[in-house]
């Protein structure tokens, strides 16, 4: 496993050039970016121009003291990597620790099918640089504590904070398992709150230094005009899952969906059954809270809210599966995971990304210009290849004010040009009789607001990548 996975990992740079950047998430840029322009400019800023608070904390943390140590971008990048195939290892052996150690009924090969498949899905929705790369590693950690009879306080109360601090939606997970153990008198409730402590002083910088609750990225997809439920994010998994190459997230809905059936039918035969429904209420929660409060897609590292419940599956599985049957299925799981890796490692080449292609295209056309510019989606890319200042038109990571500018529907152009902004690149603007109708962010669905604006001039380049067709504008001629 270890080399199929270091092969997946590190064959990304035996690309030409920067072809590896393709195989990177475009959100994992922003932390890249703003932890080099946190360095430079002395404050946390993405662009030099706005300070902001739009990651998620221990992350950006070690993105930065990576940055101050190397001083190197793409030297960090490779540092992200082995992160990620140690986070692999870890997320495999851990796994088959807690699948032998929680039920007697796991048998190792069971416990071996678990783990390889576990490791399938961190890999492939870590590999592109974000947060899950240390969320995940740390949530199978805490799982084998829960699996031992007596729960070490200190590990529940570090880790618990590590995973809260390292994806901040993972506190509605972690407030799930500390009532549970609670509730079976494994850990005290002063030793319950600490994590909510630490995340109380996370709140508390953040209204200190930024006036905000939370970060500004998450203030960004919570500008809706009602908050009334949505499906869009329900959507998109399943229009994803139709896509056969996204196996890491068909495997993960099959095994939840199996994971719920094999619990209503052994409902008495499992003695603790709190944990399992923890697992199953924990991705429809991030749901349903996302489709109140948000409404925005749930990209590959989302699915992390999926890995308890895939653990915790191949535990009801070890209790139906009769012996001699388990053999097939861990060898099964080891063919899926090296056939997907392999697969995955020698079919995909960086010009079938159309996000890093878009980008190289964009940087090209402003290779010469030093100007600020303004973008909305995909941006992450695009900042890391230009040296130009870049205002994010969705908000992710600028600061409450940009915010309070598209809440109050400000003209598109009025905003930029506060923030002195030369080159707008525009996403799909629509051409009318008036001129090119543009709007940010993106209305995913009818509740989001938008800053609209009419351009009454041409765009100086159009590029087109796939369904994308970004627009360049110069704003001089306005």
């Amino acid at each position: 496993m270890a080399i199929i996975s270091a092969i997946y990992i590190f064959g990304i740079y035996f690309s030409v050039g920067d072809g590896y950047l393709a195989y990177f998430d475009d959100d994992f840029f922003y932390y890249l970016v703003t932890a080099k322009n946190t360095l430079k400019y002395g404050y946390v800023t993405f662009n030099g121009i706005v300070p902001t608070n739009g990651f998620h904390p221990l992350w950006f943390g070690i993105i930065l003291i990576l940055q101050g140590i190397f001083d190197d971008p793409s030297f960090v990048i490779v540092c992200i990597s082995v992160l990620t195939f140690f986070g692999t290892i870890f997320t495999f052996l851990w796994t088959y620790r807690f699948l032998i150690n929680y039920s007697q009924n796991t048998g190792k090969h069971i416990a071996l099918a678990g783990a390889y498949l576990t490791a399938l899905f961190y890999i492939t929705m870590a590999r592109g640089g974000m947060e899950v790369i240390l969320t995940v590693p740390l949530i199978v950690y805490l799982l084998v504590g829960i699996a031992n009879t007596n729960v070490s306080d200190t590990r529940f109360a570090i880790f618990s904070s590590l995973i809260v601090l390292s994806r901040l939606d993972s506190a509605i997970l972690i407030g799930l398992i500390g009532l549970y153990l609670i509730y079976h008198k494994r850990i005290s409730i002063i030793v319950f709150i600490i994590p909510f402590f630490v995340l109380a002083i996370y709140i508390l910088s953040n209204i200190i230094f930024y006036d905000t609750i939370m970060p500004v990225s998450g203030m960004a997809k919570q500008l809706r005009n009602s908050y009334m439920p949505v499906i869009h994010s329900v959507k998109f998994i399943y229009y994803l899952s139709l896509d056969i190459s996204n196996i890491f997230i068909q495997g993960q809905l099959f095994l939840y969906l199996l994971g719920i059936i094999l619990l209503v039918k052994n409902w008495y035969r499992i003695k603790e059954r709190g944990l399992f429904i923890i697992a199953i209420i924990f991705p429809l929660v991030l749901l349903l809270h996302n489709s109140i409060m948000s409404g925005w897609m749930f990209w590959s590292w989302y699915y992390y809210m999926f890995i308890p419940s895939t653990i915790l599956t191949f535990v009801l599985i070890g209790t139906v599966i009769k012996k001699n049957y388990q053999i097939p299925i861990s060898i099964f799981s080891i063919l899926i995971f090296s056939a997907y890796i392999l697969f995955k490692s020698y079919t995909f080449s960086p010009e079938q990304n159309q996000i890093y292609m878009l980008g190289k295209n964009i940087a090209k056309k402003l290779e010469n210009s030093d100007d600020v510019i303004a973008m909305g989606d995909r941006a992450g890319i695009v900042s890391y290849l230009i040296e130009n200042p870049v205002v994010q038109t969705e908000g992710l990571v600028m600061d409450k004010d940009f915010l309070m500018k598209i809440k109050a529907e400000q003209p598109v152009i009025d905003i930029l040009k506060e923030y002195d902004v030369r080159y707008y690149i525009s996403n799909n603007p629509i051409q009318t009789s008036n001129g090119w109708a543009v709007s940010e962010p993106y209305k995913h669905h009818k509740h989001i607001i938008v800053s609209r604006d009419t351009l009454r001039f041409e765009p100086f380049s159009r590029i087109e990548n796939g369904v994308w067709k970004n627009y360049i504008f110069d704003l001089i001629k306005e």
